[in-house]
């Protein structure tokens, strides 16, 4: 069974690999349909939508990789079930940008498909990731015993 510091350290990994990625692909989207000056323009505008996707996706990014952090902590550990319980929703929120992307219904970025694809890895990762740390050991044990990490 995982034990609480291999769970804490897989949600690092993936928290980690999750905001760089989530970094990345919000930079890409938010500068992607930049018009720039030139055609009647003169200076650089952005695309409301893509900007809206970007900063979402860096929003998300940030989330992604201050939960785990946190989660590492004293405060973090004492609360597992509570980080689980975000890391499950932020990995469902990855599955779902990582289909919009895959499928193209982002604004348009270099890379979509291999970033969505990535997201949808990593968003699968992270669900079952915190999915384990929201679960009781499965151990058997006496009746009255409280299932805590050890």
């Amino acid at each position: 069974m995982l034990r609480q510091s291999q769970a804490v350290a897989l949600s690092l990994v993936l928290g980690i690999t999750g905001s760089v990625l989530d970094f990345y692909s919000g930079y890409q989207i938010s500068q992607s349909d930049m018009m720039l000056p030139g055609m009647g323009i003169t200076h650089a505008e952005y695309n409301p939508p893509s900007l809206a996707w970007g900063i979402g996706i860096l929003v998300l990014g940030a989330a992604v990789l201050a939960t785990p952090l946190l989660g590492a902590t004293s405060f973090g550990r004492q609360r597992m079930r509570l980080f689980g319980s975000l890391m499950v929703s932020y990995g469902v929120l990855m599955l779902l940008v990582g289909v919009s992307m895959y499928a193209g219904m982002t604004p348009i970025m270099q890379g979509a498909s291999l970033s969505g694809l990535a997201m949808l890895v990593v968003g699968v990762l992270m669900t079952l990731s915190g999915g384990l740390m929201v679960l009781p050991r499965l151990a058997t044990s006496p009746p009255g015993v409280d299932h805590k990490w050890v």
